[in-house]
């Protein structure tokens, strides 16, 4: 491994800068928070296929189901990140969090109870519209709290955690679907949700 004019390498340069970005006031809490409140899509994904599958029996309606959430969150991202640049996020974000919350536990108890497949879909499109753009204003909020190579190292750690998630969240779910079920789980993805981005949002 090369190493620069300061004598530092390529890790310690980046353990350096992520040091000098938790070192902001606030920065931690957005960070750890920001891990918490994104874990809930990466949960729901999982959760939805393993809900739906089961109480219903059909693989291609899971699917369905799935693609729906991803649907809603990706029609709704432009418009929530417009209303966060006008309201702030607090205002946002928040209320976001809790619709989806309300709305991921309805959909995991309609699952249960076995609600007809059309409105399963449908609220699985209402979970995904009201998942809170926590990532879109994290960087919005490094943007303004940063420059130069602490702003890079931000970004880098955005982007590390966000490699995280992809692992941890389909265990966590692995881990709940085996010890307290499918819509148990799906529920609790809605209350993380909720937790994670009300501490995000203050």
């Amino acid at each position: 491994m090369s190493v620069p004019e300061t004598g530092l390498t390529t890790a310690e340069r980046d353990r350096s800068g992520f040091r000098a970005v938790l070192e902001i006031r606030g920065a931690r809490r957005l960070v750890a928070s920001a891990v918490i409140s994104r874990m809930p899509f990466g949960m729901l994904t999982l959760g939805t296929l393993l809900l739906v599958q089961q109480e219903y029996g059909s693989f291609a309606l899971a699917g369905l189901a799935v693609g729906s959430l991803a649907l809603g969150s990706g029609i709704a991202a432009p418009i929530q990140g417009g209303l966060v640049d006008r309201h702030g996020a607090i205002r946002v974000l928040t209320p976001l969090a809790i619709g989806q919350g309300v709305v991921t536990c309805g959909f995991a108890a309609g699952a249960a109870l076995g609600a007809p497949a059309a409105a399963v879909v449908a609220l699985a499109l209402l979970v995904g519209t009201l998942t809170p753009p926590v990532s879109a204003t994290l960087r919005m909020t490094w943007m303004n709290l940063t420059d130069g190579p602490v702003r890079d190292a931000a970004f880098a750690l955005d982007a590390m955690t966000t490699q995280l998630l992809f692992a941890l969240a389909p265990l966590l779910t692995a881990v709940s679907v085996q010890v307290v079920g499918t819509a148990p789980t799906v529920m609790l993805a809605g209350v993380i949700s909720v937790v994670g981005t009300v501490v995000f949002a203050r």
